[in-house]
């Protein structure tokens, strides 16, 4: 009888394939799946060696050698939007600033399209894409929708959080340019709003979210630098130039929008957001970006009033925080409270997108 061999995942999140050998020579896979962005290196993979019967057993180790550098989440978000806001044209005077037809899941037929990443695949217009011989899309007007609102909750606690709240908050900004949706943005830290827009070019919303999210990450450019070809590197260095100068000529702006809030504001975002609801026109989607660590009763108010306005309230919650809890017991409690928000904010008829829920075992 042969020993067993069991081999050892060698990195932190990983997977090995097979996990069991004999002395034959073998093919492994390595999976990895980190959270973390980091620089995850190892010089060796530990093997348990067990005699036959289980007599037997002794641990050593094969030298390999592995490195492997994750970038977070939002450097791809970034790179994603800096490539399109380097490829589109100055926007048409005006865009945004009034409801207008736009792209979406609507009846109303737009226009035929090559794919893009990220497109549904049961959009494709196949005739179009037999006669072209690639893959074409239908696109569709979006019904009922106006504008988008999106409140961006920046009180994230894990670094892990706060990069799947940023690249959110990029990929959501991202999505209402591309469809050309007057977007308004908030940004508060459940004390304070920060930043505040009424309806507006959703350009301009997307790079206003681009520069708040280079600016509160650790990662820097020269990350986003190295991913990218050189000639795209030199069109981002003038585009990020460009983006700030534009930007330093709506301070005054943004600072004003600011001001008038100041004598309506509440020690809670959500009241005082409740207090400018006819800025907004109707049927505008209210999206709110965050861990749902947050005042409950006000976000409950801020959406019963909407309603009222025959507007829309959709929470993001891209987070799973009972993930990183120091005990099993401490992810069990986050996890419970969790489900309780949610069965609160599901009562109340509110629209929550959240990933695949991973429970505490």
């Amino acid at each position: 009888m042969p020993a067993k061999i069991l081999l050892k995942p060698p990195l932190p999140n990983s997977k090995i394939t097979p996990q069991t050998i004999n002395s034959e020579e073998i093919k492994m896979k390595i999976e990895f799946q980190p959270q973390l962005a980091d620089v995850y290196k190892t010089e060796k993979i530990t093997l348990e060696i067990m005699g036959p019967l289980k007599l037997t057993q002794k641990t050593t180790e094969i030298p390999i050698q592995i490195e492997v550098k994750v970038y977070p989440r939002f450097v791809a978000a970034v790179i994603a939007t800096l490539e399109y806001l380097a490829s589109t044209t100055t926007p048409t005077p005006g865009l945004g600033t009034i409801p207008a037809k736009i792209k979406g899941p609507g009846l109303e037929y737009m226009e035929t399209r090559e794919y893009q990443p990220g497109d549904e695949l049961k959009r494709v217009d196949w005739k179009a894409t037999a006669r072209l011989q690639k893959l074409m899309i239908k696109d569709y007007y979006l019904e009922g929708t106006a504008a988008m609102h999106i409140i961006y909750d920046a009180t994230a606690q894990t670094p892990i959080e706060k990069d799947q709240l940023a690249t959110t908050l990029i990929n959501m900004t991202l999505t209402a340019a591309k469809q050309e949706i007057p977007t308004a943005l908030t940004i508060h830290n459940q004390k304070q709003i920060k930043l505040h827009t009424k309806p507006m070019n959703p350009q301009q919303i997307l790079k206003l979210a681009l520069k708040y999210a280079l600016q509160t990450a650790k990662t820097p450019l020269q990350t986003i630098f190295e991913l990218v070809e050189p000639t795209t590197r030199t069109k981002i260095k003038t585009l990020l130039k460009h983006i700030d100068e534009e930007l330093q000529s709506l301070k005054k702006f943004l600072e004003a929008e600011l001001q008038a809030l100041q004598h309506i504001a509440s020690k809670q975002p959500y009241i005082t957001l409740t207090k400018i609801l006819y800025e907004m026109p109707e049927n505008t989607n209210h999206t709110i970006i965050t861990t749902l660590n947050t005042n409950i009763p006000a976000l409950l108010e801020f959406a019963e009033n909407v309603k009222t306005r025959n507007q829309k309230v959709t929470i993001i919650q891209p987070t799973q925080p009972w993930l990183y809890q120091k005990t099993l017991e401490e992810a069990y409690k986050t996890y419970q409270q969790f489900q309780k928000t949610l069965k609160i904010l599901q009562k109340h008829q509110i629209k929550i997108i959240q990933p695949t829920v991973k429970t505490p075992t």
